[in-house]
């Protein structure tokens, strides 16, 4: 079987998504390609040279510009087995239930327990889907670095490390947990003079084989279960975080939880990090907060476990200096969680490989395979020559970071950033394209600039709005295109192809703008667009 996995390249660079990526096509039984979906990719590939397509997690369903509208209809319309992998299904996740059901996906796979499937992917909703958890990462064998020897615990420089990206309040208990470990510890390390090497600032952040390098200088690393235990259903709990922090500057996680009450969500959304697997496989010490970590680690027996009042503290730190059982626990984890190989890529793959093999087997997939056949557009049919480089071919391995931004320098050049409203000189007409929130948005930064919009477009409103008319493109005649337009929208990839295939010139993407005025404290706009 001939399998196509959709990924966006902007995030192909980033060790544990290339991991995924790559371990899933090493192991899997069928044959494995990749596809560019993000960042405005519209598919150059005939549907009937696969039987499945599978969308990767690092697409982002929460939001618009790393999965395109021209990959989505491609797999909606796909007249094979389709498939998608979730994770961070907490993140604007109403906009992520439509996103997918829109997919139409045989299998979904999710990081999420089953007790919380029928809150979050509902019956009515994922009637014909399948729904399959997954971890939301796996045990790299055989990765560490050739220069890297692990050297017994008592040898190690460090007795304790751990990094954590900064504090969000709006990721709950969960997030609460992840920041409070590491200060406390490093309070307590710092009070008795033990070796400890413990951050949680963006600066501190260590990557790829030298985040190996540093688990193995330590005797053990502190952990929490990762997720979050809020979830953001409208995708508006940044904005109001930010709000609040500003309005309430002296305010803790404590008060803004209290402000938010009643999102914390009654299922267990603990997961176990792919960080567990990474100190793991370098024989370190699993130390910390007491979880059920998707119920593959047992306290005392694969990690020492920190209480989640961090009333043992001094316990545990206590206990770190019996390095002989300290050794024994990771080794036991080691045994356990990479030895086995039962939590490795290889055991990712044979997973989805087998749901792939039910759903093939079901054949119910192809009753309407030669509707769709006919139904799908090839987009060499509206990709001009100056966008070509939005064409996303299949590929053997997946395409990373720098890809992406060539192509992202490629749009900007064709259609620039509006920065500044001198940028808009010289054309007969301004128009906003965007009638919604991020219309008004565009719409009263313009006003505060002395500048006034002649008319909104828009593909799917009419009428008026702020005593302005709404048009469609298609009523814009050929010969009044010489305006300046102005994109309000995250769909901007897509409405920018657009305007540039029907003719217009002066384009400008004013996301930059939407995104200013929306991160403002005090901005009344209730969404991240």
């Amino acid at each position: 079987m001939r399998l196509l996995v959709l990924h966006a390249s902007r995030f192909g660079s980033i060790g544990a998504i290339r991991d995924y990526l790559e371990g899933f096509q090493a192991h899997s039984r069928h044959d494995v390609f990749f596809m560019d979906a993000g960042d405005g990719a519209v598919p150059q590939v005939k549907p009937e040279d696969f039987d499945a397509v599978l969308v990767n997690f690092c697409c982002r369903l929460h939001y618009g510009s790393l999965f395109s509208d021209a990959c989505a209809e491609f797999v909606a319309g796909f007249p094979g087995i389709r498939i998608v992998i979730l994770q961070d299904e907490q993140e604007n996740a109403l906009t992520v239930r439509k996103r997918v059901a829109g997919l139409r996906p045989h299998i979904l796979f999710t990081t999420l327990p089953p007790d919380a499937w029928s809150t979050v992917f509902p019956k009515e909703v994922f009637n014909e889907t399948r729904i399959v958890r997954l971890l939301t990462g796996y045990a790299r064998q055989g990765s560490l670095p050739s220069d890297l020897s692990l050297l017994p615990l008592k040898e190690r420089r460090l007795t304790l490390g751990y990094r954590v990206t900064p504090h969000v309040w709006r990721w709950g208990e969960l997030g609460k947990l992840k920041i409070e470990v590491g200060q406390r510890f490093h309070q307590a390390c710092l009070e008795r003079g033990i070796p400890a090497d413990i951050a949680w600032t963006e600066q501190a952040k260590i990557y790829g084989d030298d985040w190996l390098r540093f688990n193995a200088s330590c005797q053990g690393v502190l952990g929490s279960e990762s997720g979050a235990s809020i979830f953001d259903w409208h995708g508006d709990l940044q904005r109001r975080e930010t709000q609040f922090r500003h309005t309430h500057p002296t305010a803790t996680c404590e008060d803004f939880l209290a402000e938010i009450a009643g999102q914390e969500v009654s299922f267990d959304t603990g997961q176990i990090s792919p960080r567990v697997f990474e100190a793991t496989i370098t024989r370190t010490a699993l130390v910390m907060v007491e979880g059920t970590y998707a119920g593959l680690l047992q306290p005392e027996e694969h990690y020492l476990p920190i209480k989640r009042d961090f009333t043992n503290i001094k316990d545990v730190l206590d206990r770190m200096a019996d390095l002989e059982n300290l050794q024994e626990m990771a080794d036991r984890a080691y045994d356990h969680l990479i030895k086995s190989g039962k939590f490795s890529y290889k055991a990712m793959a044979e997973k989805i490989d087998s749901e792939i093999q039910i759903a093939d087997d079901a054949k119910f997939f192809r009753k309407d395979k030669e509707e769709f056949s006919k139904n799908q557009k090839t987009a060499n049919e509206y990709l001009p020559e100056n966008l070509s480089f939005l064409a996303s071919y299949p590929t053997e391995c997946p395409l990373g970071r720098d890809y992406a931004l060539e192509k992202i320098n490629k749009f900007q050049n064709i259609i620039p950033e509006l920065h500044s409203v001198s940028q808009l000189c010289g054309a007969e007409a301004l128009a906003i394209y965007g009638a919604g929130d991020g219309g008004k948005i565009v719409h009263q930064w313009l006003q505060r600039n002395n500048v006034r919009a002649s008319f909104f477009l828009d593909s799917r409103k009419n009428g008026k709005m702020f005593e302005l008319p709404i048009f469609k493109i298609s009523e814009i005649p050929h010969q009044n295109r010489n305006i300046n337009i102005v994109i309000a929208s995250q769909h901007f990839w897509e409405i920018g192809r657009n305007l540039i295939t029907s003719g217009f010139k002066n384009v400008f993407n004013g996301n930059r703008i939407i995104q200013n005025e929306t991160s403002s404290p005090g901005s009344v706009f209730p969404y991240d667009l």
